[in-house]
């Protein structure tokens, strides 16, 4: 490994870029580049300011194209948000960037860990937590626990145990946004005004280090967190809490799905929040919101197996009626904004989805009177609603943005 005089380290960045990355691009707007490993969302944030320009003092904006690039140069972690005019140059890019993955620079592996087009081409499902959540059974998410102090260890561990039961039911780009691309874990200290606990990427257990109370909250934490739990290379602090009193199991469920989503709604709003395209045909409705209810039963699971929740109070069955509606008079470029979304969910049969269009509104209303007379029959449950917000919320969007787009 080559090492580096810290005066020299600032310089590192622009070297690298200079001699390998920039070499392979072809017209770009420009670039921000440095040593660290900032999140995705950063990185997104960081690509946003090319939509901005500013000439004689009048500021305008436009719609441009990103690459975010993580990469390694032996030990030295690096990133780039490289800004493109048109998104064919962007694409061209993004080819010839994975091919600098390995190569010798310097006589050090470089390493592109990352490397992502921005916008983002599609969301991803920042509702789909809290949707698994609350599929669970009433209360699946508390748990007795003593808080005193001789309980963090144990109360981290189930924060753990959670937290990678989680992660088993992300997909890799999900994992990478929300900084649990490896497995993950905690240290911890407790001292006299609180705990003090990070977690740390790449670590998997939870370790008491009596020198994080050391840490400057504000200066340089993840460092200094390196440093005093002796951590490897490939570990790295992701977040920094303290607490006043040991932090319990109550509720951990609830505080690790509020956080991730939080997490997943910002990279949305850091990509443009850009929009999953459907097709109108039955079938195009029908294969999403099966892919939606399958990304949603496989997170109830997962996190039904991490709290010990036996299988077969949580596995979702039955079969699903859906009546749409799409009026005709709706713009283009807001196509199903005044369509209707009807459901019909028997939970006693095998688990189907089946998709029935109408062209006219009273029809989609009359089939919702016909199946209201069976809501109080064991299992059946009705419901309707706008045709956007309904496909967010199935597709696992949540109820709070449109992100499903009509062709």
């Amino acid at each position: 490994m080559a090492e580096f005089d810290r005066t020299l380290l600032p310089s590192t960045a622009s070297t690298i870029f200079e001699s390998v990355f920039r070499p392979t691009l072809d017209a770009f707007l420009g670039a921000h580049h440095g040593i660290g490993r900032p999140t995705l969302t950063g990185l997104a944030e960081t690509a946003g300011e090319f939509d901005r320009s500013e000439t004689d003092g009048v500021i305008s904006i436009h719609r441009r194209f990103g690459v975010l690039v993580r990469s390694r140069w032996g030990h030295v972690p690096l990133y780039s948000a490289i800004g493109f005019e048109q998104a064919t140059e962007r694409d061209v890019a993004l080819e010839s960037l994975a091919g600098l993955d390995g190569l010798e620079v310097f006589g050090e592996r470089l390493e592109v860990q990352t490397l992502m087009a921005w916008p983002h081409p599609e969301p991803v499902r920042e509702g789909l937590l809290e949707a698994a959540m609350s599929s669970l059974p009433s209360g699946a998410a508390l748990h007795d626990c003593d808080e005193r102090a001789m309980q963090v260890a144990e109360n981290l561990r189930r924060r753990l145990q959670i937290l990678v039961g989680i992660r088993s039911a992300l997909t890799p780009v999900e994992r990478e946004i929300l900084e649990i691309d490896a497995l993950p874990g905690y240290v911890w200290a407790m001292g006299e005004r609180g705990v003090v606990v990070a977690r740390v990427l790449g670590l998997g257990e939870v370790r008491e280090v009596p020198a994080l109370l050391q840490v400057d909250l504000w200066k340089f934490w993840q460092s200094t967190v390196a440093r005093v739990c002796n951590l490897a290379p490939n570990q790295r602090a992701t977040v920094l809490e303290t607490h006043t009193r040991a932090p319990g199991a109550a509720d951990a469920l609830k505080d690790i799905v509020d956080d991730l989503t939080k997490t997943l709604r910002a990279f949305n709003r850091a990509s443009r929040r850009p929009t999953k395209m459907l097709g109108t045909e039955p079938q195009d409705f029908e294969s999403a919101i099966v892919a939606g209810l399958q990304r949603r039963q496989t997170m109830v699971e997962a996190m039904s197996a991490a709290l010990g929740i036996p299988s077969d109070h949580v596995i979702s069955t039955g079969s699903r009626e859906f009546v749409i509606y799409l009026e005709p008079e709706d713009p283009a470029f807001f196509r199903g904004a005044n369509g209707m979304l009807m459901r019909r969910v028997d939970r006693s049969g095998p688990f189907s989805v089946s998709v029935r269009m109408v062209g006219a509104v009273d029809e989609a209303f009359n089939e919702y009177r016909e199946w209201s007379r069976e809501i109080n029959a064991l299992g059946v449950e009705v419901g309707q609603s706008n045709l956007l917000h309904g496909l967010d919320d199935l597709l696992g969007f949540g109820r709070g943005g449109r992100f499903v787009e009509l062709r």
